[in-house]
């Protein structure tokens, strides 16, 4: 019975391991698993792939700021896409607006009309309830960071 137990422990460690390995083509099935997905996320491991895995995980970020833009924002990310599930009646977009004032008053980057980039984003966000679009699409323009770091 030990040796079942330790044989199907190693197997488990040796499948756990190989998980962070995914990328490569013959091993890309590992990450339809939910456990191994979970895995990687204690580790903070990002999957980087030219294809998504089949699943995805989505947080928000707290109290603070609850879009949780602001880790992707702070990798320097081109593209994020932001689901805003907040009590929002009005859509008022307070949640974004409170986001883009914390990225101005850091530094960090700025948004802007994807159709109208000389447009500000406040008149955008204006006028967002009339447009019954549903989504918004904005540009990120990052700031040179302070240690230098150039925008992608």
């Amino acid at each position: 019975y030990r040796v079942l137990v330790w044989l199907s422990l190693c197997m488990y460690m040796a499948v756990a391991v190989l998980s962070f390995f995914a990328y490569l083509k013959p091993l890309q099935w590992l990450m339809g698993s939910p456990m191994i997905q979970q895995l990687q996320m204690l580790f903070m491991h990002r999957y980087i792939a030219a294809h998504p895995p089949p699943y995805l995980y989505i947080s928000d970020g707290g109290l603070i700021e609850p879009l949780g833009l602001f880790p992707l924002l702070r990798r320097r990310l081109s593209q994020i896409i932001v689901s805003d599930a907040a009590e929002d009646p009005e859509l008022s977009m307070r949640c974004l607006r409170d986001a883009a004032a914390i990225c101005r008053r850091e530094h960090l980057c700025s948004f802007y009309d994807l159709r109208e980039p000389h447009r500000d984003i406040e008149f955008v966000l204006r006028d967002f309830p009339d447009a019954n679009t549903g989504f918004l699409h904005l540009g990120i323009r990052y700031e040179t960071g302070r240690d230098g770091t150039r925008p992608p």
